[in-house]
């Protein structure tokens, strides 16, 4: 076999990309069927028992073009338009054998437009009977190019997005734009095809292998023709600022043309096979899924008037024609057990292998509106197949997010359909990294997006809170000191008060589900304020243990984080944004101890130096835990079992009056009560209250820090308390 380098076939424009497979089907049904094609590089090879010098002749002289032609639309040639009826003409009339499928096809068409009597363009009703009879009067030839250019069902036509509305797009006809170039191409043996019209120029075999060799090996030595590829290579339809001066010509080498309808083919036989499943015709056609504005960067505006996305798979290995249609027949990408559906859809299906085998890479289509009624294919980037272990995660926000897109599609605020366009921009960033930040960065556009939720009067009515999280997010993505401190945030519950979540939003937990409560009275989470949201939680959780008789602080969680996250907290030196996106998600999660005894392992531990720890923090911090830590402070200060902390709620007073010395005065006399004795400036034998000045924000940040759960207790105990005699 000899392998060729096709330097004109390249996965972009989708011309390029197409002109290969319409090259490997080509060469595979009329000369060799044992070729093989695959990508390298970002160029397609092809492996066959044609060199190169025999390849360019094998078009030349031999290749028989496929019976493209399209009887349904107005500008086909069937009906009177000079240019498109001259093409059609010469190719009906012409006299070379390798036309004869074409001319037979175009003599059963001629047939079917008689029986209905058709002499201009069809109407609607009209269209719709002759594609049924098209369908089964057309010759064998032309079967497999109908069943790529339409399916039939039973209310209307649906056409692939690949070929436009039935081989039209706008004002050009694919299939006349394809016999005007074979015309230029090939010798079709007829006077016709001698004849100038204003895209054809007649046939010169010398001028056309010069166009051949063009398109195959990435050379540019003949001058392009005055045409247009349409929306297969946007780069070269012209118009405005499509080059120097106002306005630019559009330019077409005829062998890209024709070898790109002949590559649509290659999707023929999918296209029936999915027929039956499919709601939308673009999704009946393979690897063609809902245009998604996620990942289109500044072109996502222009997603809700795409046509559709289409994912072109790239493949590294040798592969026959059969198997590749086999890959196309099945197109196959899977987002658990249902099938992909939007581009977001499609990129995790990728990153979780629900694609399938063999593909290395895809590249991302959409099919955008331009100026009037045409399109263009603009390739939206490329997407390498790899495992991404912690895809599967993305399953848990399916239902809530569905029910996100049906609030946003029922006229709902523009708040919503910001936060769905943020939440898959984030999820295609990490299908395309697989990165741990890009997992994280989904979290904090779902907890965005929960919050306007929670805070939407209309939204409750309509869309569920946020569901149950599996621990893995948190073993996945706990690698940061905001993600540590929103965890154990998020991890504070009492049996009587609650999760904490109900006091960021109105909601209620009912077995394994939440649902909204109107006017709940806990939510307390209004503002974007992350210290003073956690002051105000702080203080609404004592007042509320107080009130059902809880003698603890209810203030425990089932995470906790080691006293250096917590000092950059107070330093101002954490991203508050974050962490605040970061629980009103994490706030849905499972709590699984194991899970998270093992997440607390993995965390660095810091031997915190006794300067960095605030002394006020640590005086008052000691008058603020919850049972299950105040039970080492009694082993440490070896006081009565039944001794207990009682919540002192003047001291969030003080602190919200911006009077830090009086909270710690407080504090320092409860401790005393209980029989601690607190050291003044960590020296031993000075029982003098220490001096505490602070600004607003570092009152403020220590009243919330006062919530977070804390491992270091037996640190703050001998930072500052006073041993004992008996301990010394």
């Amino acid at each position: 076999m000899q392998t060729i380098i096709l330097d004109g076939c390249t996965p972009t424009p989708i011309a390029a990309y197409l002109k290969a497979l319409g090259i490997l089907r080509l060469v595979s049904e009329q000369v060799d069927p044992s070729a093989r094609g695959h990508w390298l590089n970002h160029v397609f090879r092809l492996s066959s028992s044609l060199d190169s010098g025999a390849l360019v002749g094998f078009f030349l002289d031999r290749y028989r073009p496929s019976p493209i032609i399209a009887p349904w639309n107005g500008g086909s040639g069937f009906y009177p338009k000079k240019s498109a009826t001259l093409a059609l003409s010469a190719i009906a009339d012409s006299t070379t054998p390798r036309l004869a499928d074409y001319r037979a096809t175009i003599e059963a068409a001629r047939g079917v437009i008689r029986d209905l009597r058709l002499t201009a363009k069809p109407n609607t009703k009209q269209k719709q009977e002759l594609m049924r009879l098209c369908r089964s009067a057309l010759p064998d030839a032309a079967v497999q190019w109908i069943d790529t250019a339409y399916i039939l069902g039973q209310d209307k036509p649906r056409y692939p997005a690949l070929l436009g509305t039935g081989a039209n797009d706008g004002n050009l006809d694919f299939t006349a734009n394809f016999m005007q170039n074979l015309l230029v191409a090939i010798d079709v043996g007829s006077s016709f095809g001698e004849e100038r019209t204003s895209r054809s120029r007649g046939h010169d075999r010398e001028v056309s292998e010069q166009f051949l060799r063009d398109a195959l090996f990435g050379t540019a030595t003949a001058p392009l023709l005055t045409s247009t590829a349409g929306q297969y290579n946007p780069g070269a339809v012209g118009g405005p600022n499509s080059t120097r001066g106002f306005e630019g010509r559009a330019l077409l080498n005829p062998w890209d043309f024709i070898l790109t309808l002949e590559g649509s083919l290659v999707f023929a036989g999918s296209v029936v096979w999915r027929l039956n499943a499919a709601s939308r015709g673009m999704a009946a056609f393979p690897f063609t899924v809902e245009a998604s504005a996620s990942g289109w960067g500044t072109a996502g505006q222009d997603a809700a008037e795409a046509r559709a996305e289409m994912w072109m798979p790239l493949w590294d290995r040798p592969a026959s024609y059969r198997e590749i249609m086999r890959l196309f027949s099945e197109g196959r990408a899977q987002v658990g057990r249902r099938r992909a559906s939007t581009g977001t859809d499609f990129a995790r299906a990728i990153a979780g292998l629900g694609v399938d085998r063999g593909i290395t890479e895809f590249v991302r289509y959409g099919f955008m509106r331009r100026s009037g009624l045409a399109y263009l294919s603009v390739p939206l980037g490329q997407i390498r197949v790899a495992e991404r272990p912690t895809a599967h995660l993305l399953r848990d926000l399916d239902p809530w997010l569905d029910s996100l897109k049906r609030l946003a599609s029922a006229e709902g605020p523009d708040t919503y359909k910001r936060a769905i366009r943020q939440i898959e921009d984030r999820i295609f960033a990490f299908c395309n990294t697989g990165s741990t930040r890009d997992l994280i960065a989904v979290l904090r556009a779902v907890g965005r997006a929960e919050r306007a939720l929670a805070t939407g009067s209309r939204s409750r009515r309509t869309a569920m809170p946020l569901q149950r999280l599996r621990p893995d997010w948190a073993d996945k993505c706990c690698d940061s000191v905001e993600f540590r401190l929103a965890l154990a945030l998020a991890s504070i519950s009492h049996p009587k008060i609650g999760s904490i979540r109900c006091n960021l939003e109105p909601v209620k937990q009912e077995g394994d589900r939440w649902r909204w409560v109107a006017g709940a009275p806990t939510a307390l989470a209004s503002g974007t304020d992350l210290v003073r949201i956690l002051a105000s939680i702080l203080e609404r959780r004592l007042m509320d243990g107080a009130r059902e008789g809880v003698g603890e602080l209810p203030i425990e969680g089932a995470f906790e984080v080691p006293l250096s996250d917590l000092v950059l907290f107070l330093r101002g030196q954490t991203d508050d944004g974050e962490v605040l996106d970061l629980l009103w998600a994490l706030g849905a999660m499972m709590m699984d101890r194991g899970v998270l005894s093992n997440v607390a392992k993995r965390t660095v531990s810091s031997k915190t130096e006794a300067a960095s720890v605030p002394g006020a923090y640590a005086l008052l911090k000691l008058l603020m835990l919850p049972e299950k830590s105040f039970k080492r402070v009694r082993s440490l200060a070896r006081l009565d079992p039944e001794t207990r902390i009682r919540p002192e709620p003047a001291i969030l007073s003080r602190l919200r009056a911006l009077d830090p010395q009086s909270a710690v005065e407080i504090a320092v006399r409860r401790l005393r009560t209980l029989g601690i004795m607190p050291l003044a400036s960590g020296r031993a034998g000075d029982m003098r209250v220490p001096t505490f000045v602070m600004d607003r924000d570092e009152v403020d940040r220590l009243a919330a820090a006062l919530l977070v759960p804390v491992t270091g207790v037996d640190y703050l105990y001998r930072f500052v308390i006073r041993p004992s005699a008996s301990h010394q």
